[in-house]
């Protein structure tokens, strides 16, 4: 009895040493972040991933916005959604991670931002239709990314994430009020102008 309680005992560890041995551990660095994005200038995101486990690791790597899309509400009823383009690019897209605890490798996340945002809209209601329309941004406008990085390999998946939380400051409201008086006072001179008699 004794001798199979060892011989079962000494499984045990045997089989704990592997799991321990084969496991894979990922990290990511910051898990969260605020980022205020200008209009006209392309903004870098740099995230870094880390590998605390033993052994080299390949990594999916992934970034999506998870708030681009908006309900569209009429009378207390969804009739259709808005979806946004923010022209995300993350480079890279895979990457292999060496057994190695003390590097990290870094991801860049790059946005394209302008005053204009293309937005998709698509209607369910009466019938379903879909156009795409220029969006202009007045005053600011938030948008969340989240970027995954998932192991390729392995029977169970390891996957750590991050969010990026964009702030778009569009045109300031004040300004925008006064160019439009502007552009109006302006044609209103230039329409008296031209039917008053010479």
């Amino acid at each position: 009895m004794a001798k199979k309680l060892l011989l079962l005992i000494f499984i045990i560890f045997l089989l704990i040493q592997k799991i321990s041995q084969a496991s894979i551990g990922l990290g990511i660095w910051p898990s969260e972040i605020n980022v205020n994005v200008s209009p006209f200038r392309r903004t870098l995101i740099y995230l870094f991933v880390f590998n605390p486990s033993n052994k080299s690791i390949e990594v999916e790597i992934e970034s999506e916005c998870i708030d681009c899309s908006r309900d569209i509400i009429s009378k207390g009823r969804k009739i259709g959604e808005t979806f946004y383009s923010l022209k995300l690019k993350t480079y890279p897209q895979t990457l292999k991670l060496e057994r190695d605890k003390n590097a990290s490798y870094p991801i860049l996340i790059s946005v394209n931002p302008s005053f204009i945002l293309e937005k998709k809209v698509v209607l369910y209601y009466p019938v379903k239709i879909s156009f795409k329309l220029p969006s202009l941004i007045i005053g600011k406008k938030n948008f969340t990314i989240r970027t995954s990085v998932t192991s390729k390999e392995g029977r169970t998946r390891i996957s750590v994430t991050s969010f990026v939380h964009l702030t778009f400051n569009g045109i300031n409201k004040l300004l925008l009020t006064s160019i439009l008086v502007l552009v109006l006072v302006l044609l209103v001179y230039l329409l008296r102008s031209f039917l008053s008699p010479s």
